[in-house]
């Protein structure tokens, strides 16, 4: 019985002493790298950029080979004005993992301040190691745009929206890359499938008012002066004549034709509108 009885408290005890020793090492453990990592997305959703640096660095101090801290860490040297820093912490995080687009992502964004065309290859060779990657997409759009080279972003615009076809922002950016490329039509058809998807965009209701009555002005300069008429159509435009006249292409060439050509893409236009703004009306309740 004595026995026993000094066993059981023997293993009570130690379950004791185990429990409190694991209760004391609670205040000291070093918190690991994805803590930090948190930590940074965290504080810079709340605008905290200093702190999150520091929580960077201490990833980066916790696991020196950890390429996604030293991406973090470029990502919060950028937004401090240290662009020096954080191209150098971007490089790092390429060398530990040259084959993660999302490494690429954050360099370029490190880059951009310093060196646009660099900014764009890294994007670029985000997206051709992550087609998928929907950040680098949305980057190299942005810094096009910016770049003012609105063809290579009309270009860009049918492969993000392959990987994202249902995405807002990616409809919205090709709206403008076509609109400033002339093709007000494309542009337009970008924003009502804004509409469709965002019924309260209230911004795209805006720019395709504005696209429209842009295309009505040169609609009506046409018929009312057809000389040059031709020259205001984008080529793109006046390459797609209907398929039911004899010489699509002479139609085109002409300034008569010309005119009555963009009249027909013109309604054509309304008409697709009118369809993409009767979607997004919210249903009736019966």
């Amino acid at each position: 019985m004595t026995s026993s009885w000094t066993r059981f408290r023997f293993i009570i005890g130690a379950l004791v002493i185990v429990w409190a020793l694991n209760s004391l090492a609670t205040f000291f453990i070093i918190p690991s790298v994805p803590q930090h990592l948190y930590a940074v997305k965290i504080l810079g959703q709340q605008g905290k950029i200093e702190e999150a640096a520091t929580e960077a660095a201490k990833a980066v101090e916790a696991d020196p080979s950890n390429a996604a801290a030293h991406g973090y860490r470029a990502l919060s040297l950028s937004e401090l004005g240290d662009n020096a820093e954080a191209v150098k912490e971007g490089e790092r995080a390429i060398e530990l993992a040259p084959m993660d687009s999302g490494a690429h992502v954050n360099l370029a964004i490190a880059t951009k301040r310093a060196d646009m065309e660099r900014a764009m290859a890294e994007a670029r060779r985000a997206i051709e190691l992550g087609p998928e990657n929907f950040s680098a997409s949305q980057l190299l759009m942005k810094f096009l745009l910016e770049s003012g080279r609105f063809n290579e972003a009309a270009a860009l615009g049918p492969e993000w929206l392959a990987v994202s076809p249902f995405d807002v922002v990616a409809h919205s950016s090709v709206a403008v890359a076509m609109a400033q490329t002339g093709d007000l039509a494309t542009a337009a058809r970008h924003l009502g499938y804004v509409m469709m998807l965002r019924p309260n965009a209230e911004e795209a209701f805006g720019q395709v008012h504005q696209i429209l009555r842009q295309m009505r002005r040169i609609h009506r300069e046409c018929w009312t002066n057809s000389r040059g008429c031709s020259r205001r159509i984008p080529t793109r435009m006046r390459a797609m004549a209907p398929s039911q006249f004899a010489s699509p292409r002479a139609l085109a060439s002409s300034q008569t034709g010309a005119c009555l050509l963009y009249s027909l893409h013109w309604l054509r236009l309304m008409l697709r509108l009118e369809i993409f703004y009767v979607a997004s009306l919210p249903a009736k309740k019966l």
